[in-house]
């Protein structure tokens, strides 16, 4: 079916599948574990929030070890450390579990600058939406079925397999990466010194600075879409849990929601043929309706529809964001490029849970998902303006 999409590529895929398995069995339901052990919604916001933060510290020197050195080395070492949060988490400890999210910052920072540029690298013009597609989706297949299994464990046994399940599967994740992608440490203690050498960023920033004209509305873009992305992070678990629903019903639900990411690839041919910002433009418009009704809801089922279509809307816009920031930077400049595309998205996924956990804390869950509505009206202006600009 993806016969054009490079072989590294989907290795990569299946390296993800393995290591977002294990997590995607706990991660959406954090929330809920973590409410059960700290004070408030609020810390549950901040805790969410603290890989954000990680990765807004590392994006632009990870960006420089992507460019430096065997992007499949960092790759490798991300998915290493992923092993990690689940162990630290185990423990139920405050201090852990900062710790644990501290290290998922870490990880996923290393994990998706050198996948996405890895991706981007071996992708074509005439299907490169398709390419990024077929990257996420050994991670998106484990989104649906993840949650699913974990929810049954979860009620039958406990949170606590699920984060023993997460660090095995991570381990399987990082030994696939070793035994059939394979990297080369040439390199690596130059591109480890550069991190410490002012000249380094010097350079990183003026390329920046050279590339900002064409890149600053896809990089606009994806902060926006972050932002709404990771309301749910925080704000789907605990509306399911206070309208009544069990860990089996949420685990269910999550693995049913995620299906449309597993499209992702087929979202991307779609927007190759019809264009980038159409694509953009119309699910944005749809994801403002779609999460100002969720707003006013407190039947499960009807949650679960709204929540599907808000997936699909969101996962639909993905894959032309990248294609738009991708098109946007200079071929030579492409790896440290990553870097701030990353920060851009990583600010997006530190601001959304916290302002999440703040909204609900100070009025309700229901007005976080006006807040998120809210945003997707920016979103969908900046598309409109963009279109109307360009005559698209």
């Amino acid at each position: 079916m993806f016969d054009s999409v490079p072989e590294e590529v989907k290795k990569l895929s299946i390296a993800f599948s393995l290591s977002f398995f294990g997590s995607s069995m706990m991660w959406l339901f954090l929330p809920v574990f973590f409410r059960q052990h700290v004070e408030s919604v609020f810390l549950v916001g901040v805790l969410t929030s603290i890989p954000g933060v990680a990765t807004i510290i590392l994006d632009i020197p990870a960006g420089n070890l992507v460019q430096r050195m065997d992007s499949k080395l960092v790759t490798f070492a991300g998915l290493s450390l992923f092993v990690l949060p689940g162990i630290f988490y185990f423990t139920t400890l405050t201090v852990m579990m900062f710790f644990g999210k501290l290290i998922e910052g870490i990880s996923k920072t290393l994990r998706w600058e050198s996948g996405w540029y890895i991706a981007m690298e071996d992708s074509r013009e005439e299907n490169e939406s398709e390419t990024l597609g077929v990257f996420t989706l050994g991670k998106s297949i484990s989104d649906v079925i993840g949650p699913i299994v974990g929810g049954l464990i979860a009620f039958y046994l406990g949170f606590r397999y699920n984060l023993l399940l997460w660090s095995l599967f991570g381990v399987l994740s990082a030994v696939f990466v070793f035994k059939f992608m394979g990297f080369s440490m040439e390199g690596s203690k130059k591109a480890m010194r550069s991190l410490f050498q002012k000249r380094t960023y010097k350079d990183d920033f003026r390329h920046f600075r050279e590339n900002w004209r064409d890149m600053k509305w896809p990089v606009s873009m994806i902060l926006l879409h972050a932002l709404v992305f990771s309301f749910f992070w925080v704000a789907i678990p605990l509306l399911l849990e206070d309208i009544g629903a069990n860990y089996m019903v949420m685990g269910a639900l999550f693995g049913i929601v995620a299906l449309p990411r597993t499209f992702q690839a087929f979202f991307g041919k779609l927007a190759d043929k019809f264009g980038w910002l159409r694509t953009v433009q119309t699910s944005s418009f749809l994801m403002i309706i779609v999460l100002f009704i969720m707003g006013m809801l407190e039947n499960i089922l009807l949650v679960g529809v709204m929540i599907l279509l808000a997936r699909l809307c969101l996962t639909s816009i993905s894959p032309s964001l990248h294609s738009l920031f991708d098109d946007s930077v200079a071929d030579e400049y492409e790896g440290e490029m990553v870097g701030f595309l990353e920060f851009f998205k990583h600010l997006g996924h530190t601001i959304g849970p916290f302002m999440a956990g703040s909204v609900a804390s100070r009025w309700s869950i229901s007005a976080s998902f006006f807040s998120a509505s809210g945003v997707a009206v920016i979103l969908f202006l900046i598309v409109s303006y963009l279109r109307f600009s360009l005559d698209l």
